[in-house]
């Protein structure tokens, strides 16, 4: 799927679900390989369109929001 096509599916006031950022998380290491959270995005498309995609990443026991693992200060 291109970023464009991705990114048309994000509404606009969630800038955590855009591509790049997604991408960026995984550019940049903070989630893959060695850090106990994989990518692993989830796409529902038929022969006429996307209907559903979703950003996410699991730990290998559940499927879980990357921020929300995370402590914020």
């Amino acid at each position: 799927m291109s970023p464009a096509a991705w990114d048309a599916l994000v509404p606009a006031d969630n800038p955590f679900l855009e591509h790049r950022f997604l991408h960026g998380l995984e550019t940049s290491g903070a989630v893959g390989r060695g850090t106990g959270w994989q990518p692993c995005h989830v796409v529902v498309e038929d022969e006429a369109a996307v209907g559903v995609a979703a950003g996410a990443t699991h730990s290998g026991l559940a499927i879980a929001s990357f921020a929300g693992s995370r402590t914020w200060v």
